[in-house]
């Protein structure tokens, strides 16, 4: 059975917000990724992978708050890795398939009511990849 990629729309599908991706996992996880980080007041989301040895590797997100970087907000399983930051690269108008070289991005979040300009900057790590995002409500 050949099944549609995870991270794309349905052919007519029309979410919310396009980065929603209503039924898709990834474009779920990272719509309530940046929600999250909206709703706590977060200038900066930071997605970096944590590779230890003798312990499975994860995804520590973080967030800076006013000011503050509020240490291992949240952990993801690894196996979520490449995808998340596939699909952030997606959303920020990068190169999906460059791992080799960083990387620098833009786009633009509407969650409720207000727009948020977002940065992406993707930083390759050995064979890993990190991602900050800064978030900045956009003035009308």
């Amino acid at each position: 059975m050949n099944e549609p990629p995870m991270d794309d729309l349905p052919e007519g599908e029309d979410p919310e917000n396009k980065y929603k991706g209503s039924l898709r996992p990834m474009g779920e996880l990272c719509f309530n990724l940046l929600g999250e980080a909206i709703r706590a007041g977060a200038t900066e989301i930071q997605i970096r992978p944590v590779v230890e040895p003798f312990v499975e590797p994860r995804i520590q997100l973080r967030l800076r708050v006013k000011g503050d970087l509020v240490p291992g907000t949240t952990d993801l399983p690894w196996p979520h890795s490449r995808h998340l930051i596939s699909r952030l690269k997606k959303m920020g108008s990068m190169d999906v398939a460059e791992r080799r070289m960083p990387q620098s991005g833009k786009m633009r979040f509407k969650y409720g009511e207000k727009v948020y300009n977002m940065t992406l900057q993707i930083q390759p790590i050995h064979e890993y990849e990190s991602c900050v995002i800064y978030l900045n409500e956009k003035d009308f």
